[in-house]
């Protein structure tokens, strides 16, 4: 059996898909109540948080904004792969929670463009492993 990598050995590659999983989880374990379940911000439907998705109102593929907590939300599986993200009831909801200059300006960063160093994706791992760990404990998930 291959011994599994440490966050040192993995490539940047497998670092942001390390990432991923642990940012995914923590914007779903933030958005939910004491009871486990999340809202999906575009059409309201309520499910457990393991069952929802991590939504990103502008693509994964931009990098510089592929880890932001404005850039991510709940949505339900209906929205974000099927719908295609809702963009419109998205931005909408953005909008309303952090205002249009913050939304235009985290539209901005996307098409400048830009990415995370491997130290910098470290730091994110084990900053965001910390604090999935103080949700879980605060919400006894």
């Amino acid at each position: 059996m291959a011994k599994r990598k440490t966050v040192d050995q993995k490539t940047h590659r497998e670092l942001i898909k390390t990432l991923d999983k642990i940012f995914s989880e923590f914007i779903r374990l933030d958005a939910a109540d004491d009871n486990g379940y999340c809202q999906c911000i575009t059409c309201g439907s309520v499910k457990h948080w393991k069952n929802i998705h991590n939504g990103h109102f502008i693509s994964r593929s931009k990098e510089v904004i592929r880890f932001s907590e404005i850039n991510c939300n709940p949505q339900c599986c209906g929205c974000n792969t099927y719908g295609q993200g809702k963009w419109l009831e998205y931005e909408n909801y953005l909008i309303s929670i952090h205002g249009e200059e913050k939304i235009e300006n985290l539209k901005k960063l996307a098409r400048i463009g830009g990415g995370y160093s491997r130290e910098q994706l470290k730091e994110m791992i084990e900053v965001y492993r910390e604090r999935i760990k103080k949700l879980k404990i605060e919400k006894c998930l």
